[in-house]
């Protein structure tokens, strides 16, 4: 009977251990790494590499997004523990955007949590990196230059340049404070006031008819919106420029304006042209800096359209 009892005992004993470790394991945490060294190949279970480079982190927020949806299809579509996918710091260049479905997705008892790794600091960038800068002279000007195959190819066109964690502004003229409109032509007494203009006269000597000023763009401000024009020519001796669209809204004698993005104006520190001379990016440098192994990378408000513009 005693032994009976030491039976039934043991055995409730092996039923509840075996409940507890089953619990745990259910309601233990995962937890995936991303890292710019890392590998997709990889297991994504280990912060940093493994010494042979064998195991470590993956290497894009993709992977480790498959890594979940494919946790959450071994245990039959919905998650038993919390997950957490921790970003180490660094830049991640995006060739596509992030898609977070319903199947990448956790439970209020247990959520999947995207983070950055302790104190470190992750970046997401839409950008591309740019490489193979080279010294050269434009206009008697010293800059720095990079060749891109995919401008020659005529498939990008962008407005932004960030070096080492610091935009480039595109080159303008004035570089300092505005212009102002002189004169609105092809106006009447019965122009409406959203009705917009594509020329305008400036005053003497603030534009020139520079040979790359169809490039650029004049960037007028009125009535409380910023018109982009792109410039189609500049007539010097009539103190005009033309505009391939019209303004937001009618302009205005005195309405303030800037050049911007034309080769003739690059001539201050941490200003940019693109698609300029034999080269597809320049940046006016600041003395002594070079940036043949810089982190910078451009952006474009439209990555899929060649003339952004």
């Amino acid at each position: 009977m005693r032994w009976l009892v030491f039976a039934a005992v043991g055995f409730a004993l092996s039923v509840f251990l075996e409940v507890s470790v089953v619990r745990a394991q259910k309601q233990s945490s995962v937890t995936f790494y991303v890292a710019v060294n890392g590998n997709d190949s990889w297991s994504g279970r280990l912060p940093s590499p493994n010494r042979t480079k064998t195991d470590g982190p993956f290497a894009t927020l993709k992977r480790a997004l498959e890594a979940v949806k494919t946790l959450k299809e071994q245990q039959g579509g919905t998650l038993r523990q919390p997950v957490t996918i921790y970003l180490r710091g660094g830049i991640y260049f995006l060739t596509e955007p992030i898609t977070i479905t319903p199947e990448h997705s956790g439970t209020e008892k247990f959520p999947v949590t995207i983070a950055a790794y302790r104190n470190e600091r992750p970046i997401l960038s839409g950008g591309r990196k740019i490489v193979g800068w080279k010294p050269t002279t434009v206009n008697g000007r010293k800059v720095w230059g990079a060749e891109i195959p995919e401008v020659k190819e005529g498939k990008w066109f962008f407005r932004q340049l960030w070096v080492n964690g610091k935009r480039a502004i595109r080159a303008r003229h004035p570089n300092k404070g505005y212009l102002q409109v002189a004169e609105v032509l092809d106006v009447t007494p019965q122009t409406q006031w959203h009705e917009g203009q594509k020329r305008f006269r400036f005053q003497e000597g603030d534009l020139k008819a520079w040979s790359t000023v169809s490039d650029a763009e004049i960037v007028v401000m009125n009535r409380w919106v910023e018109s982009r024009l792109p410039v189609v020519k500049v007539d010097e001796s009539q103190r005009v420029v033309e505009c391939a669209k019209r303004s937001v809204f009618k302009l205005d004698v005195g309405d303030p304006y800037y050049l911007e993005h034309c080769l003739e104006v690059l001539d201050a520190p941490w200003r940019m042209v693109f698609g300029q001379a034999n080269w597809n990016a320049l940046l006016h440098a600041e003395r002594g800096r070079g940036y043949e192994d810089s982190r910078s990378h451009r952006s474009c408000l439209n990555p899929n359209c060649p003339h952004d513009r």
